[in-house]
């Protein structure tokens, strides 16, 4: 009996769930723009549920190796987020077990990453693996004029200088941590500034879909009506939001994750969370987060509606 009450209220929490997430606004209105965030999702998701069951087979590795090669091509940092399973304990894996299986997930994600390093260094001159914006994306957080948000100010002295794009990201890289360095007290009170501009504001995506409609040259200026669906998928965004933080702290306060919950939710949130105080923070970092705050609203829903864990 005790078991068909625990399976009914999985059911009813993937429901529900599956409900919040598809009339979420915002992941309605990405679809329309030509972005990376809803590929990023897709692969960070996928490679998450392959790899989530314990004890997972070889095909299950290589195929979460394949899946977050994919994601660290799409976004760089997706790359630390199968060391999560690391941590994770699971009955009948030891340490030395989980530490052996994510060896061949990491292994085939960097043969993903290979072909793609080989084209760089013949395009740019220079070893690349992924991308040549990491140590620009740093700068921006912490350079002098850094805001927490995206601002070019911190960048005038790469655009300055008269060298090939590698180099200047490696200069980048030198400038954004001589900042932290000098100046650590700066780098701790820009944190929470940058985790609030990506956890906070979740209408950018009807603001890049007005912006794309609009003649390049007009003003942004924006009706009654557009400020009124603005603060309505804001509103949604919110109150998931909260529901989700409420359940994670009730979850930590009662012992619920890994005895009745996955924490691979929250362990997701620290890596974005620690990602975005190193760089800078921004909107779309959180719309791959999404989901676990779906899942994490519809058990804080099921706790109200059927009594306590």
């Amino acid at each position: 009996m005790k078991g068909t009450s625990r399976r009914r209220r999985r059911e009813r929490i993937q429901l529900a769930a599956a409900l919040l997430f598809a009339l979420f606004p915002s992941q309605i209105l990405y679809t329309a723009l030509v972005s990376d965030s809803v590929l990023f999702q897709f692969l960070l998701l996928s490679g998450i549920l392959v790899l989530l069951p314990a004890g997972p087979g070889p095909g299950r590795l290589i195929a979460g190796g394949v899946l977050f090669g994919l994601a660290a091509l799409t976004r760089p940092y997706a790359i630390l987020v199968p060391g999560i399973f690391l941590l994770l304990p699971r009955a009948g894996t030891g340490l030395g077990d989980r530490a052996r299986r994510l060896g061949l997930v990491y292994a085939v994600a960097v043969l993903m990453v290979v072909p793609w390093t080989i084209r760089n260094s013949r395009s740019v001159g220079g070893f690349v693996p992924v991308s040549t914006n990491g140590g620009v994306n740093l700068l921006i957080g912490n350079g002098p004029g850094a805001t927490g948000g995206f601002t070019e100010d911190p960048l005038a002295p790469v655009k300055e200088a008269d060298v090939s794009e590698p180099e200047a990201d490696r200069l980048a890289w030198r400038l954004g941590m001589e900042a932290i360095l000098t100046e650590p007290l700066r780098f701790v009170t820009l944190a929470p500034k940058k985790l609030f501009r990506m956890i906070a504001d979740d209408a950018q995506a009807l603001r890049w879909n007005l912006k794309g409609i609009r003649p390049r040259e007009a003003p942004v200026r924006y009706s009654s009506l557009e400020m009124a669906g603005m603060g309505m998928v804001q509103a949604y965004y919110t109150i998931v939001l909260l529901g989700s933080l409420a359940f994670i702290f009730l979850a930590l306060q009662r012992g619920f994750f890994q005895r009745e919950v996955s924490p691979i939710g929250l362990w997701v949130l620290i890596v974005f969370a620690c990602t975005t105080i190193i760089f800078f923070g921004d909107p779309r970092f959180h719309f791959p987060l999404t989901p676990f705050f779906c899942i994490y609203a519809a058990c804080l829903w099921e706790s109200f509606r059927h009594g306590p864990w």
